[in-house]
């Protein structure tokens, strides 16, 4: 589902030219080199676990009233008390697979199953602990077998190294490329684009899946049109999903459905430089920041539940795009007030 376009804060733009102004500015996150992005014009763009320390205010509340620090910390001591179990994937077969990989299968691991798989196959994996990096260079399904966990591990001294990784040679045909029922475990140097799972400009469909990284943030996504369905991101070092419009300031159409964000260092999900998702029925709760943060983007967000996060729900820093706040309040479950900020808060 496409989110309806939003207007432009600075500068004129027609519907008709389809095109950004060419507004050129250096960015600099928390999570991310400095890089060059194109943004401007919004019309026509369619669109929870161990949690930090709350951070609370040094203010005393008035006797007899419970405010908002004590309501923070009441979420947060629950949360804590929480203990969180990923159960296997309890998915149906779906059908015979190609190939399939573990104990007695066709394939030791799962990379050799990628090398040996044509356009549209099957992989099923068998429960176990795969230590390897999956790189998707062609449309394919991975799936674990029904009720059996699988557990895909890359911890490297080497930077930049996803655990799973797609690119634009994918195409951007929607469901191309599938992973189901996997928990994705990363742990790898670096700060900048330093992701349990690394989407760049493709597709890729990610369900029921488990992701965390001791180092690093749990999904990152540049440009395309990747979708998360019901899939946990958590404990991540950094952002649980971080969300980019591409190098060309042509923004980023992911969607995230029915997903859990909880117990990230920082921002549960942040969402910048052009980038127009759709977000439903999620939870971001947990972190040590914002539950979402918006930094120059926009997209549409829908029966989300976002509390107990250390800042506060909803972040926004707008520089060239504008956010309907009121329906963002309307639409969804927010404990505290949406707060503009800075471009560097």
């Amino acid at each position: 589902m496409l989110a309806r376009p939003f207007s432009a804060s600075v500068g004129a733009c027609t519907p008709a030219k389809h095109q950004r102004n060419q507004i050129y500015q250096i960015f600099s996150d928390q999570g991310r080199r400095p890089r060059l992005s194109v943004v401007g014009c919004a019309a026509q763009r369619q669109q929870q676990a161990t949690p930090p320390p709350a951070a609370g205010t040094e203010q005393e509340e008035a006797p007899g009233c419970v405010g908002r620090r004590s309501t923070l910390l009441a979420s947060l001591q629950a949360a804590a008390a929480t203990v969180l179990v990923h159960p296997v994937w309890a998915g149906t077969p779906g059908g015979k697979p190609d190939l399939v990989v573990g104990p007695g299968g066709d394939c030791a691991t799962i990379g050799e199953a990628l090398a040996r798989a044509p356009s549209g196959a099957v992989i099923e994996v068998r429960g176990g602990r795969y230590a390897e990096r999956l790189v998707l260079t062609r449309p394919v399904t991975i799936r674990a077998a029904a009720d059996e966990a699988v557990e895909v591990v890359w911890q490297t001294p080497e930077p930049y190294r996803a655990t799973v990784e797609a690119g634009p040679e994918l195409g951007e045909q929607p469901g191309a490329a599938v992973l189901q029922g996997l928990r994705i475990r990363h742990s790898s140097p670096s700060i900048a684009n330093n992701y349990a799972v690394r989407l760049a400009g493709c597709s890729v469909t990610l369900a029921d899946c488990d992701i965390t990284s001791a180092t690093g943030s749990g999904v990152g996504i540049e440009g395309g049109a990747p979708r998360l369905l019901r899939c946990s991101i958590h404990n991540c070092q950094r952002h649980g999903v971080a969300l980019f419009g591409d190098l060309l300031g042509d923004g980023c159409a992911a969607q995230l459905e029915d997903c859990t964000v909880v117990g990230n260092r920082l921002n549960g999900l942040l969402v910048r430089d052009g980038a127009q998702p759709a977000v439903r029925r999620c939870t971001l709760s947990g972190n040590g920041e914002w539950g979402l943060r918006l930094l120059d983007a926009g997209g549409s967000y829908e029966g989300n539940a976002i509390a107990a996060n250390s800042r506060g729900s909803v972040g926004c820093s707008m520089l060239y795009e504008e956010v309907d706040t009121a329906r963002m309040v309307v639409d969804n479950k927010l404990d505290r007030p949406v707060q503009f900020l800075g471009p560097k808060e």
